[in-house]
């Protein structure tokens, strides 16, 4: 951990037991902004709340109860603009979701310093 970064030589697919409908796979080092708030995810049937783990510029980790299924999300945080991504893998009760557009890593280090601290 540096400076409340995690760095993780792996994605969080391979941690949580594997990519929904195929094998784990490994991809670039990504930092990774530990996080707690709440967001709410609009997969087309409506809005779930979920808990926010962690932050990079191409993806969230959340905690639901609810299931999420594979495919498109709206992702909505406060002070947070709303994007888009998909849901691409899920361990148990977590789930990743990539963003369909990077967000700048200056953007997010403040967004966690006003906001995503519980």
């Amino acid at each position: 951990m540096t400076n409340g970064i995690d760095d993780v030589t792996k994605d969080h697919e391979t941690a949580a037991g594997g990519k929904l409908g195929g094998a784990p796979t490994y991809r670039e080092r990504q930092r990774r902004l530990p996080v707690t708030a709440i967001v709410t995810l609009d997969i087309g049937s409506g809005g779930i709340e979920a808990n926010l783990c962690d932050v990079s510029e191409k993806g969230v980790k959340v905690e639901s109860d609810a299931p999420l299924p594979q495919g498109p999300v709206t992702v909505k945080m406060i002070g947070f603009p709303t994007f888009s991504g998909n849901v691409r893998w899920h361990g148990g009760r977590l789930f990743g979701i990539e963003f369909a557009n990077p967000i700048p890593e200056d953007f997010l280090s403040e967004w966690v310093k006003v906001h995503g601290r519980g």
